[in-house]
Formats: structure tokens, C-alpha cells, sequence
């Protein structure tokens, strides 16, 4: 149950900010660093 808990846990974590961190990454390359960290967290 832990092992599956924690591999879906990972597994949205790491998917969810993947699209929109490139997105906004190819969008807003300098405001990156300000908009990206906030937007994703």
C-alpha cells in the first residue's frame, strides 16, 4: 500500500509540473525563473 501510495504520489508530482514547466519555459524563458516557481508549487 506504501510503495503504491508513494509511486502514484511521485508519479503526479513529477507529470503535472512537467507539461506546464515546458510550456511556460519555451513561453517565458527569462521570466522563468519568477512565474515558473510560484505557478508550480
Amino acid at each position: 500500500d506504501e510503495w503504491v501510495k508513494l509511486r502514484a504520489t511521485e508519479g503526479e508530482i513529477v507529470k503535472k509540473p512537467s507539461s506546464p514547466r515546458l510550456r511556460r519555459a519555451k513561453v517565458k524563458k527569462h521570466t522563468f525563473h519568477h512565474s515558473g516557481q510560484p505557478l508550480v508549487k
